[in-house]
């Protein structure tokens, strides 16, 4: 994590109910799943040419799996995506989550928002996720949410996943410098003329290897066969300043798409709060909700590391303007 580098590990979950209750030698035991969690909803997407802009819909997992089994799901490329499957079903302990993968400060803070509220209520979203998907399934070249790290595992299948470094970012923008390449393996050479030198790992990934992505990198996601996988989205106190210099990033991009609406809010005040507003709608989260999380683990983290890139992030946190309430118009 100190060096932001991928990794894989290989043995982990083999025991896991995941990987035990739902699959066996031949893969997927789809009548197990059917009968445990048919009757859920799920997004499924269609194929997508650009990250972000594929077709959604929620769809139950009797139907899905169906599709699975028919070929359909392989003809027409749908993929089951971003199931929160944790948040769903929180008492079923189909996995536990890797040592190394641990200092969660991003899911952890969701367990605690969920935990205040009453047993009735549905779950709050967090980032923890079941994949399913055929052969020829894919994710487009992106990076991940907040410029977080993640984890991958699969209990069946192969994913093939192309690294790219951050270092290597500028190479896959369009020739505006505006635009991320979408699919590495389908290169315009006159919009993306600098695509085809971009360095990159590629990592074959069979079950019970797990992947570490590091913070900002690139990375495109092919499932070479049906596959299952379990994901999570985090950070923590070694990625805290990345995810921090990704927020101050974004709020700037809000702020210079509609700086020509600026006159027309009553008070600098209405400003920063659209622009906030903006920024959560954008990326997922605002300054208020970063403050609160790092605020609640700054009451609780001892280790002298920890408190110290907490305090780097809190000390410009507490005194912005969507934090204080208070603008000076410049």
């Amino acid at each position: 994590m100190a060096w932001n580098l991928p990794v894989v590990i290989t043995n982990v979950g083999t025991d896991w109910p995941a990987r035990v209750e739902w699959c066996d030698r031949s893969g997927l035991r789809l009548e197990i799943l059917k009968a445990r969690y048919g009757h859920a909803l799920a997004p499924v997407v269609g194929k997508s040419i650009e990250y972000g802009d594929e077709s959604r819909d929620d769809v139950a997992v009797a139907t899905y799996l169906d599709w699975l089994a028919s070929g359909l799901a392989e003809a027409d490329q749908l993929y089951l995506k971003d199931w929160h499957f944790t948040r769903d079903f929180p008492k079923d302990a189909i996995y536990t989550t890797p040592k190394y993968f641990a200092d969660d400060w991003l899911n952890w803070w969701w367990d605690q928002k969920a935990a205040t509220l009453p047993a009735t209520s549905v779950g709050l979203d967090d980032y923890r996720f079941v994949y399913l998907g055929p052969r020829g399934s894919f994710t487009p070249l992106h990076h991940d949410v907040f410029q977080s790290y993640s984890w991958s595992i699969n209990m069946t299948g192969q994913k093939e996943w192309l690294l790219f470094p951050p270092s290597e970012t500028p190479k896959l923008l369009d020739k505006f410098g505006r635009v991320v390449l979408s699919n590495f393996q389908e290169i315009d050479p006159v919009r993306f003329p600098r695509a085809h030198t971009a360095k990159h790992l590629r990592v074959l990934q069979p079950p019970g290897a797990a992947l570490f992505v590091p913070s900002g990198w690139y990375h495109q996601v092919t499932n070479t066969a049906t596959t299952l996988s379990i994901n999570h989205n985090w950070f923590n106190a070694y990625n805290l300043p990345l995810i921090w210099a990704y927020f101050q990033e974004q709020l700037l991009a809000v702020e210079r798409e509609i700086e020509h609406c600026r006159d027309g809010f009553d008070s600098d005040a209405d400003w920063i709060l659209h622009c906030q507003l903006l920024l959560r709608a954008n990326i997922g989260m605002d300054f208020k909700e970063l403050h609160a999380l790092l605020e609640a683990r700054a009451a609780i983290s001892t280790a002298p590391f920890d408190v110290a890139q907490i305090h780097e992030v809190l000390v410009p946190l507490r005194v912005h303007p969507a934090i204080k309430g208070t603008y000076v118009h410049k």
